[in-house]
């Protein structure tokens, strides 16, 4: 709690702070115009004053581009005055914070560029990687489906070998039963004009005799 309430007062001192920042400001820059004016109007004492108050202003609250333009103008007010000397001074003291300004600007833009140009490239790295998976997952699909072919062609084919050998199987069971009927029966079939005639032993006859042989007339129709 105490933490929070802690924080409530920076937050509130911050904003104080801005406020009375963006005051001063506003303060420094009406002092330097002023001293702008009097310079113009040869009240150099005057331009003298404003424009110190100025640049004082502008250093209390770090403001470089109002100090640039406070240099500035001190720099004109002593070469109207005919101190070149101080002029010269101000003059190098504004051109050694403008280049610090074009210096951070420089900085700043090419922050600015590398943050997107990082931005950018980060976006295209993962536009490939997500074009990557998108193919991988197409790839993928695509051999499952092939999977699937090939294993329904092999099941199918399976269980068309194996109704295949079902059937060779019985048909061969079959001519063995029937190839056991017909040496069972012993057969002997003379043919006719008429007919065939079938003899065979009789499975029924138990005497003492060898088995009964029976005969059968198939009478074939002309």
């Amino acid at each position: 709690m105490e933490q929070l309430q802690k924080g409530i007062r920076v937050s509130f001192a911050g904003i104080k702070n801005k406020g009375r920042n963006r005051r001063k400001k506003r303060i420094a820059g009406s002092y330097n115009n002023l001293g702008k004016v009097f310079i113009k109007q040869g009240k150099l004492e005057k331009a003298d004053d404003y424009t110190i108050k100025s640049l004082k202003l502008y250093k209390e609250i770090g403001e470089k581009a109002g100090i640039k333009d406070a240099y500035s103008t001190l720099s004109e007010l002593y070469k109207t005055k005919g101190d070149y000397k101080q002029a010269f001074d101000y003059q190098m003291l504004f051109s050694e914070i403008k280049d610090t300004l074009l210096n951070e600007k420089s900085s700043k833009q090419m922050a600015e560029m590398n943050t997107k140009y990082d931005s950018e490239k980060k976006d295209k790295a993962i536009q490939l990687l997500n074009k990557e998976k998108e193919n991988q997952e197409s790839l993928t699909a695509a051999e499952n489906r092939k999977q699937q072919v090939i294993l329904f062609s092999v099941s199918g084919f399976t269980l068309l070998l194996m109704g295949f050998a079902v059937f060779i199987y019985r048909s061969f069971r079959q001519k063995q039963r029937l190839n056991n009927e017909l040496e069972k029966l012993s057969i002997v079939a003379s043919e006719t004009d008429n007919g065939v005639l079938i003899c065979g032993p009789l499975e029924s006859w138990n005497g003492p005799m060898p088995a009964l042989h029976v005969c059968w007339v198939i009478v074939l129709k002309k």
